[in-house]
């Protein structure tokens, strides 16, 4: 997954995140990155690698669990584009 930060200013960077997944077996928000958020510098961008037990998931959410570099708990993102394979559901 690549995060594009939408705050140019310094000091935002973005700190604390996590992308989770939904578990259809259970209803159940997964945190895909193992708890390793990469940090992302104000204005620029990071590739953030998956679990390698992420799996296939049709809902993705970006969350953040706690305070950025700013003190708050916003979360400028300005774009992010996923990665991998499409799966088709048989019908």
């Amino acid at each position: 997954v690549t995060i594009l930060h939408g705050n140019p200013a310094a000091g935002h960077d973005l700190l604390n995140y996590t992308i989770e997944g939904l578990d259809p077996t259970d209803n159940t928000w997964v945190d895909l990155t193992d708890g390793r958020s990469t940090a992302v510098a104000s204005g620029r961008v990071a590739t953030v690698a998956l679990s390698s037990r992420a799996g296939a998931h049709r809902k993705v959410r970006l969350r953040c669990p706690g305070p950025q570099q700013d003190g708050s708990l916003r979360l400028f993102v300005a774009g992010l584009e996923f990665y991998g394979q499409l799966y088709k559901q048989p019908i």
